[in-house]
């Protein structure tokens, strides 16, 4: 319910930003048809529950502008707020928001934004700190310094082995097991660009070409004699085949273990690939057309072009990026890929016209 609640909430999103009926409903569709969303939708997993909300607090900021009704804007937040509270990825998103209030000149409002969408984290941070005595979010094996320290042994495991063996003695061996900070992250980064590049390279192909059709084939209509470990263990299977042995032998070895499923794979990647592209058109279109647009489209327009950008930024903050970490940027996504699909499609006419 909560699933089709917010693909009702992506349609009335488009409507606002200036969508035809047709166009919202495309948006709408897409959205409830792909993987994540399809398949996330029934089983107990965080994404279920996180990118629903996130679509209906955009849905209710979108009302805000239209309507100008400010209980909108603080449910809003409040509803950024338990999404956040069920996966802490987007805890630094309610800036973003809070700044194309402060363009309008919205001070005030920017602030209680700001205030309800920290609300939920901050009462789970004050029950944590009555229990235990530290003010945070908990600790576990996935909090940032230990995503940190796993991102940097993976990287080194693609490095020859003098690096690998500098990396573990420099940064995995240095300050409490397991765990690396922030700076000494950024640290590693500056020391070993080309390991640091390739590896963002090879989690933003997955992040923009891969669809996660192959959770449908696998745990749905198992299709071929696939083990699971070949596409959802980003610690072994093709990636860590990628990363040690390079794409001949990637692709070989898919071949061998997917069957079926890789053919799945490959049309759900060129769909996925097709309309990322059309995303990043849909964005180059509202920064030429920016002029042209009344205040409210601008507020919206850079929401729907900043929440892909900022989910891909701190994806990249796990050891390795799987598909799913894509799901609450998509229906953004979908967005901009329909805004600059129109926007072809109208050149196209337009120099199809002219040819006659």
């Amino acid at each position: 319910l909560l699933c089709l609640f917010s693909g009702a909430a992506l349609y009335e999103i488009a409507l606002n930003w200036g969508f035809s009926a047709c166009s919202a409903t495309l948006a709408s569709g897409v959205y409830l048809a792909l993987p994540h969303t399809f398949i996330f939708s029934h089983q107990l997993i965080s994404e279920s529950i996180h990118t629903p909300l996130i679509i209906i607090s955009f849905w209710l900021m979108s009302r805000f502008w239209i309507q100008k009704r400010f209980f909108n804007l603080l449910l809003s937040a409040f509803t950024l707020g338990i999404a956040t509270f069920v996966r802490p990825i987007t805890l630094l998103w309610a800036i973003v928001p809070a700044i194309t209030l402060l363009f309008r000149k919205r001070i005030s409002s920017a602030f209680l934004y700001v205030l309800f969408a920290f609300i939920p984290v901050l009462l789970w941070m004050t029950f944590m700190f009555a229990q235990t005595g530290h003010f945070s979010m908990g600790e576990s094996q996935r909090d940032l310094q230990h995503n940190l320290y796993q991102r940097v042994w993976r990287i080194s495991e693609s490095m020859d082995v003098a690096k690998a063996e500098a990396v573990k003695n420099d940064y995995l061996n240095q300050g409490e097991v397991g765990t690396i900070s922030p700076l000494h992250y950024l640290s590693f980064a500056t020391n070993y660009p080309v390991p640091f590049i390739l590896h963002t390279v090879r989690d933003s192909l997955v992040f923009f070409a891969k669809s996660g059709i192959e959770r449908a084939t696998i745990d749905y209509f198992r299709v071929g004699n696939v083990e699971r470990d070949t596409l959802q263990d980003s610690r072994g299977g093709w990636r860590h085949k990628l990363e040690s042995e390079g794409w001949t032998a990637t692709i070989l070895y898919m071949i061998r273990t997917q069957g079926l499923t890789l053919l799945v794979s490959i049309i759900g990647a060129a769909f996925m690939v097709t309309l990322s592209s059309l995303a990043l058109v849909g964005a180059f279109r509202i920064l030429l057309e920016w002029s042209q647009f009344e205040d409210t489209q601008k507020a919206m327009a850079i929401i729907f072009i900043g929440f892909p950008a900022y989910i891909w930024f701190f994806s990249q903050l796990v050891d390795a990026l799987q598909s799913r970490h894509r799901a609450p940027a998509e229906s953004t996504m979908i967005l901009l890929a329909i805004y600059g699909a129109m926007w072809l499609q109208a050149k196209r006419e337009k120099a199809k016209n002219k040819s006659l």
